[in-house]
């Protein structure tokens, strides 16, 4: 998972060759990142949220090999889940 912070340190750096391309750098890009910023922490938090309101918060600190969503569609579906189930929730956990 180390590797997941140098991905993101790498993608700060790309944003200088995004400015390039764009009519108004000096006002597109910064706004560019604060709203980036701004729908990733809120989809992060509308997750876990919701995660918070369907499970107990023991459940959500012991789920087996740490996989909350796993356990979230295993409480909602009552049956347990296939592997594929938790990366519906793939992009708000890698910032993607």
């Amino acid at each position: 998972m180390a590797w997941w912070a140098l991905f993101s340190a790498d993608a700060w750096n790309n944003v200088t060759f995004a400015a390039a391309e764009v009519r108004d750098p000096g006002r597109t890009v910064p706004r560019a990142l604060v709203l980036g910023t701004v729908v990733v922490t809120a989809v992060y938090l509308v997750t876990n949220v919701g995660y918070l309101n369907a499970l107990a918060p023991d459940a959500v600190a012991h789920a087996p090999q740490d996989r909350v969503a796993t356990a979230l569609m295993e409480a909602v579906m009552g049956r347990p889940a296939p592997p594929s189930w938790p990366r519906s929730s793939w992009c708000p956990r890698s910032g993607a």
